[in-house]
């Protein structure tokens, strides 16, 4: 009897096991259409977003914390490091001020100026557009002078010293000659550029005065000097870290927020233009040095026009004498050498056409402090 119902206690148990598994693979298989059906739908159930949505977060924990992931936060250091101290906030929030305002606080920058009047004495002042450059200028008051050498403007027709920002400074070079004429003192101190010649092939009594009938009547030519004003104006900048040429049709603003603590502090020359720097031209709208007489302020003899000029205004050569660039000599001169840092920044000093809006519209300028 015991060996008959084993048996069959056996099968029901079998019995009862092959039902359950065979409802378990029912139920898993309706699961499984569901879930098909569901994604063959044109338009998947809520349901369905909500398991995918679920799986997807999951699967992205678990893998970055596997990988141990790191999003690194932004770097701006290729902007400067004005620019990247800004940007990154780091002073915002520490209550102090940045350690590069500190870097800039013993350097000070003079940009040389000299101007003519026309030769036509129709207009003999500044341009109309003065005031408008004398206020961009006070925007750099705490780094930068502009030190402007003119020649044959009346002093009633000088601007109100009194009114001018206290950084731009008007310095008269008329020189009396005798009673009957004017001379640009300008042509004196241009002639600095033969000190190192041995002879002379035109004497200083006769280069002064032909000099100075040429920037009477072609005032242009003054840029011409402007690699060697660190030379020409020497006595004038001896207070000064840095100094530099520009044009009085340029509207500044402050500057310091352009200038980066490693141009003052790294380049000997630094130099700023608008996307043209493959040309490896220094610009002659803004282009600054550090003040160093014996090196840097040196730089322009390899242009002949310059440390030659006795020969080039000797009477031999008038009728070959030209106009010369600058630009162009000097910033080869500048290329050719191995032991000078130099700057070429993309900063946008560009040129105002008369179909620009600001030349047609005019322009809004405020004065205050660096926010």
């Amino acid at each position: 009897m015991h060996s008959s119902r084993r048996p069959s206690g056996g099968k029901m148990s079998s019995s009862r096991s092959n039902s359950s598994n065979a409802a378990m693979r029912h139920k898993l298989r309706h699961v499984v259409n569901n879930i098909l059906i569901n994604l063959t739908q044109p338009r998947p159930s809520r349901a369905l977003y909500a398991i995918i949505s679920i799986l997807s977060v999951g699967t992205l924990f678990l893998l970055f914390s596997a990988l141990g992931a790191h999003v690194p936060s932004p770097n701006h250091a290729n902007l400067g490091h004005d620019v990247a101290e800004m940007a990154d906030g780091s002073h915002f929030y520490s209550g102090k001020k940045s350690s590069s305002a500190n870097d800039k606080s013993n350097h000070r920058m003079a940009i040389v100026i000299p101007y003519l009047p026309p030769s036509d004495g129709a207009s003999p002042t500044f341009p109309p557009y003065f005031d408008l450059f004398a206020m961009s200028a006070a925007g750099s008051a705490s780094h930068i002078d502009y030190l402007i050498f003119h020649c044959f403007i009346p002093p009633e027709l000088l601007p109100d010293v009194g009114t001018l920002p206290s950084n731009v400074k008007l310095i008269d070079l008329n020189t009396d000659i005798s009673s009957k004429e004017n001379q640009c003192g300008l042509a004196k101190l241009f002639t600095r550029v033969t000190d190192q010649r041995q002879a002379l092939e035109t004497p200083l009594d006769k280069l002064i005065p032909t000099l100075s009938s040429q920037i009477i009547y072609y005032p242009y030519i003054l840029v011409e000097y402007k690699p060697a004003f660190g030379h020409i104006f020497a006595d004038y900048l001896t207070s000064y870290s840095h100094w530099g040429y520009s044009d009085i049709d340029v509207v500044f603003g402050d500057m310091t927020r352009w200038i980066d603590t490693d141009e003052w502090n790294d380049y000997d020359i630094v130099t700023y233009g608008f996307g043209d720097q493959d040309k490896l031209y220094l610009r002659g709208q803004f282009t600054f040095h550090k003040n160093d007489p014996k090196v840097i302020n040196q730089l322009w003899r390899h242009c002949k026009y310059l440390s030659e000029m006795d020969i080039r205004y000797s009477e031999k050569n008038a009728s070959e004498r030209k106009f010369e660039s600058a630009e162009g000599c000097y910033s080869q001169a500048v290329i050719m050498r191995k032991d000078i840092k130099v700057k070429w920044a993309v900063k946008a000093f560009s040129d105002v056409g008369e179909g620009s809006p600001v030349y047609t519209q005019g322009m809004y300028l405020s004065l205050g402090s660096a926010p």
